[in-house]
């Protein structure tokens, strides 16, 4: 429940006797003030009580308030403002503050000090209020009473208005009922007599004035026909009271009828996994779990992180996609990835009418250079694996791993600068 703060005028008296012939002072004011004056029913408000000061006074008094047609209630919790310091005389209502909320119709509180206020403002003090019923309730107070010597310059009195809305629905549920309908049910709340219900088919409507009137009535639930197979439809839905006020937030929901196609799901970035390090540059694969909701066939794509495509797989069905980026074990240099390289990837589902990007993009680190067998060590091994399979195997410069002095053959050079530089050196 929200506490919003009202501000409240008061009934001020003054102690200051003007000489015979000469007028009054300036009239002192009192009336209402709040920063924000419509609420919610249930509310509790705090409602500020304060005096504008052009004559001295030493009483000030809310009297005879009003606050119909709707109802307010209160005087729980009421504190001492600023306006007079120390004590105060607190005059509070007979039988001990009665209130008539069927009226609208509050006794007088009157507060008073032995020594006057000389032209200063402030604020007498802070009530506890609540808001009870829907409607605007206009607080007037009729009279503030008389000073202390009698003497009274003149007290404007301003009323104020606080409108009281009826609170929102409450579970408002969208279900699609079948291919062409949709069901609706909520929960009529405090100060609901009628439930105004708007829908939009590509976004819920802004206001109560916004997209297509579906519902404006006193029940609980409703449906909207005459749809497609597939159709999604925004709901949005207010509460209405007859004094013409309507809550002040409101309750959404959508749904889409049954039959249609929708979106496949996000794919799911499997492996290799995210910052993962030292995975091999040879038969490697991106992975990816994908589903379709209706189950269709998808296609994967899958692209860098520089969003340069990889590669497509074709017709896949719910579960995981694998796609190889490395064909064989040992290959020539046109199949591994670079060694001891960060590579970023993503992938998208499509079924043909939707596409959808997955999460990431996922990052991995290949595994050094030299190290032909991936064991993590540059050994005599990973030399016999060169000796047996690429000595003198001829290519371009720069492309090969094991060319170490990058001249376009793997030869015996670079298995001695291997031996030299790189044995055993992490």
């Amino acid at each position: 429940m929200k506490k919003i703060t009202i501000g409240i005028i008061i009934v001020v008296m003054t102690l200051v006797v003007p000489a015979l012939g000469e007028e009054p002072l300036s009239p002192n004011y009192m009336g209402f003030y709040m920063s924000d004056n419509h609420v919610t029913i249930a509310d509790s408000i705090d409602v500020e009580a304060w005096v504008d000061v052009a004559s001295s006074i030493d009483t000030a008094a809310i009297d005879n308030m009003t606050f119909l047609p709707a109802g307010i209630i209160g005087y729980d919790d009421t504190t001492q403002g600023d306006l007079f310091g120390g004590a105060l005389v607190w005059i509070t209502p007979e039988g001990g503050g009665a209130i008539d909320n069927v009226s609208g119709y509050a006794y007088p509180i009157v507060w008073g000090y032995t020594t006057p206020v000389n032209n200063t403002n402030g604020t007498l003090a802070t009530m506890g209020m609540y808001a009870m019923g829907c409607g605007m309730a206009t607080l007037t107070i009729t009279a503030g009473g008389t000073a202390l010597i009698g003497i009274d310059p003149g007290t404007t009195k301003l009323p104020y208005d606080i409108y009281v809305h009826p609170q929102a629905p409450a579970v408002f549920i969208a279900t699609a009922y079948n291919e062409t309908q949709i069901n609706l049910t909520w929960t009529k709340t405090p100060g609901i007599e009628k439930t105004v219900i708007r829908f939009r088919d590509d976004t819920y409507p802004t206001d109560i004035d916004d997209g297509n009137l579906l519902y404006n009535n006193t029940g609980t639930s409703c449906e909207l026909d005459g749809l497609s197979p597939g159709d999604h439809i925004y709901f949005r839905s207010w509460g209405w009271n007859s004094t013409g006020l309507i809550s002040l937030t409101n309750q959404s929901d959508d749904a889409i009828t049954l039959g249609g196609n929708t979106a496949p799901n996000a794919p799911e970035l499997y492996q290799p996994y995210n910052n993962s390090d030292y995975e091999s540059v040879y038969n490697q694969y991106l992975r990816a779990n994908v589903s379709d909701p209706e189950g269709d066939y998808m296609d994967i794509h899958f692209y860098w992180g520089n969003d340069s495509l990889v590669n497509i797989v074709y017709t896949v069905p719910n579960g995981t996609c694998s796609l190889s980026i490395a064909s064989s074990l040992l290959p020539t240099w046109k199949d591994w990835l670079e060694h001891d390289t960060t590579y970023y990837w993503y992938c998208n589902a499509t079924d043909g009418e939707f596409t959808v990007r997955s999460d990431g993009p996922f990052s991995f680190t290949t595994s050094k250079a030299w190290d032909l067998n991936e064991d993590r060590s540059v050994n005599y091994l990973d030399i016999s694996i060169m000796v047996s399979n690429y000595l003198n195997h001829p290519t371009y410069p720069g492309q090969v791993s094991w060319d170490v002095n990058n001249d376009a053959l793997a030869n015996y050079l670079d298995l001695s600068l291997v031996v030299s530089h790189y044995l055993e050196s992490y």
